[in-house]
């Protein structure tokens, strides 16, 4: 069973093969995800992970979204973690691709969902990690044009099954 975390930065999942585009532990190995096709075989995967990550991907979302579905295997589970794209300060062009939610967020056009559907199975979604007053505090200070959800949460967590 190989779990493959793409894009930990400092979060490292024990057990799992960590990857980052910048390794700064020794322990992390580099992956530059807008990079095609991934060093890795079909099928190399049980599962993976990518929190806060593909926002901050050049490529096309589904080039990326194509392979890592070629790298996890039949049934295996894709963990997807994005921020809420809830104000205008946060997710500005330099920290974010712009079209980072449209391939896997409920709010997808007909062509988008069924590209996804025809890879993926959503078998979870939940909203993640409640903040704490003090991140709380500091939205209500820094942020003006947010949602509600975005003092409350962190993010989306998307949990895909692979079909092949």
């Amino acid at each position: 069973m190989t779990v493959g975390n793409f894009g930990c930065g400092t979060q490292l999942m024990q057990n799992a093969e960590n990857y980052d585009k910048h390794p700064i532990k020794k322990v992390v190995d580099q992956l530059d995800m807008d990079v095609f096709p991934y060093p890795f075989p079909t099928n190399h995967f049980s599962s993976l992970v990518c929190r806060h990550t593909i926002e901050h991907l050049n490529s096309n979302p589904y080039d990326v979204m194509k392979e890592l579905h070629r790298v996890t295997q039949q049934d295996g589970d894709v963990i997807i973690e994005l921020p809420i794209f809830g104000n205008l300060v946060s997710h500005q062009r330099f920290l974010h691709s712009r079209n980072y939610m449209n391939p896997i967020c409920a709010r997808v056009s007909t062509k988008d969902h069924n590209y996804i559907s025809n890879l993926f199975e959503v078998t979870h979604f939940k909203k993640t990690q409640r903040c704490s007053i003090k991140k709380i505090m500091w939205k209500l200070k820094t942020r003006f044009l947010t949602w509600v959800d975005s003092f409350l949460y962190d993010g989306y967590e998307w949990t895909l099954k692979v079909k092949k």
